[in-house]
């Protein structure tokens, strides 16, 4: 702290640092509590180290094997026996070690002493508390994953969003868990919007599935909730069929509720011509394929020529259309777009992770390599 803040702060350029922790906290640099915890630590830890080099007059920071020379530091330390004096001082270690810790969201790694057991990788909202948890020391019987007695080494990246911490995490991952990454992170193929053209009456739906029969596949979204609301506002617009039953065109079938409101062409009663419903499908895959632009060109034209007729009435309702499709357009991610032919045949590999992290991982590799470490 001292050298990182001492170039700005000329209070902390004291070599005492027992002079310069009240400091800390006026400067809203540490808490209270953790000024309180690292000082005693620091006064056992500098007692200790003083009664390890008095005992033979050695400069060392070894703790003594010998029983006199255990007795003899016990004396010092005003502990009856060795026990006691190992104990303060392991509790003084973990005071200074778990308060040096940020109490901030990152992404830590926990190395082990075994040189082929595999490290623990995961993300946590507060550094300091979840590896209090697994590296503090157990007071009692606990069913608490607890790594203590052999971890060896902490390595940690503070981050600062949750989007950089999915980055980070993804990107030690793969490095860690080869192969299997994406089942450690349980990550799935992202949503997408599908218009199915090879049907007699094609229907747009939902779906996290991608198939090579000539649909049209928009996406990705980042939930099925996105999806779901940008295609429902999207075929208001429209008078395409949503519903999932087989359409046997029987003008005795009573219909549905979108037929009533004169939101769908009904094509299950005959209520269209194939015709009819073909063009109608174009017009929504047109509006697809270019994220909005054709309905909004279609309406902004239909718009001026109102306007050009003096029909102010109309030109009106349609401006208010054009600004409710605008706003159904808000809910189409930016990097939402039409998948190619290439694009289908990768999209496990392109769209679980190249689409959504490798436009940013990048950039986030540059960041994420210099980590902090800590020995334990």
């Amino acid at each position: 702290m001292q050298l990182v803040r001492g170039g700005s702060d000329r209070r902390l350029q004291n070599a005492s640092l027992l002079d310069v922790m009240p400091l800390l906290a006026g400067s809203k640099l540490m808490s209270a509590a953790d000024i309180a915890e690292l000082t005693d630590a620091y006064r056992v830890l500098r007692k200790a180290e003083n009664a390890v080099q008095l005992i033979r007059d050695e400069q060392t920071h070894s703790l003594p094997t010998a029983s006199i020379d255990r007795a003899r530091m016990s004396l010092i330390m005003g502990q009856t026996d060795w026990s006691a004096v190992y104990a303060q001082i392991d509790a003084a270690r973990d005071e200074e070690f778990f308060a040096a810790l940020p109490a901030r969201p990152a992404v830590f790694l926990l190395e082990m002493q075994a040189a082929e057991a595999r490290p623990y990788l995961a993300r946590t909202a507060d550094l300091r508390r979840r590896l209090s948890v697994l590296l503090g020391r157990a007071q009692q019987p606990s069913r608490r994953l607890n790594l203590r007695e052999i971890a060896a080494r902490v390595r940690y990246r503070v981050v600062g969003s949750a989007f950089e911490q999915s980055l980070v995490l993804y990107h030690h991952a793969v490095a860690i868990h080869a192969g299997r990454h994406r089942s450690w992170m349980r990550l799935r193929p992202p949503v997408v919007v599908k218009l199915k053209l090879r049907s007699a009456y094609p229907r747009a739906y939902v779906t996290r599935r991608i198939l090579d029969d000539g649909a049209l596949y928009i996406g990705p979204f980042g939930s099925r909730r996105t999806a779901d609301a940008f295609l429902s506002q999207s075929l208001n617009f429209f008078k395409i069929r949503r519903c999932q039953i087989r359409i046997r065109r029987d003008p005795t079938f009573p219909g549905c509720l979108y037929s009533e409101m004169k939101m769908c062409m009904a094509p299950c009663f005959a209520g269209c011509t194939d015709e009819e419903y073909g063009a109608e499908v174009v017009r929504v895959e047109a509006f697809l394929a270019s994220s909005g632009g054709s309905l909004i060109a279609e309406l902004e034209q239909g718009r001026d020529a109102a306007t050009a007729a003096l029909d102010f009435e109309r030109s009106a309702a349609v401006q208010k259309k054009v600004e409710k499709v605008t706003t159904t357009l808000r809910l189409l991610p930016e990097l939402a777009r039409r998948l190619t032919e290439t694009a289908r045949r990768e999209y496990e590999a392109d769209y679980t992770e190249a689409a959504v992290v490798s436009r940013y991982l990048a950039f986030y590799e540059r960041i994420a390599n210099p980590t902090q470490e800590k020995g334990i």
